[in-house]
């Protein structure tokens, strides 16, 4: 792995035994799916997601694997919005 578990891991609270599982998955070149992963072909080839549901978000890992490395490009926070909540308060408006 390019990037050092420190960087990754501090974004994380529980996730970060998930996140290790997964990534360490990868590298023992398993091909891991929904709901845990996805592919991400529009981001370039080999890119894929990985989801970590944490106590507090649901974080995603974008990172691309190639013959002798996983390199990971991107870590965030995916907010969840409650879309009937919404509705239902816009309507009594």
């Amino acid at each position: 792995m390019v990037e050092s578990s420190r960087q990754v891991s501090s974004a994380f609270h529980g996730g970060t035994t998930r996140a290790g599982f997964l990534l360490r998955q990868l590298e023992k070149g398993k091909k891991l799916e929904m709901p845990h992963a996805r592919s991400m072909p529009a981001i370039g080839e080999r890119c894929h997601e990985l989801r970590i549901v944490d106590q507090d978000a649901t974080w995603r890992i974008i990172c691309r694997i190639d013959a002798d490395a996983i390199v990971i490009v991107d870590v965030f926070s995916k907010i969840n919005t409650d879309h009937a909540a919404i509705g239902n308060y816009l309507v009594k408006k």
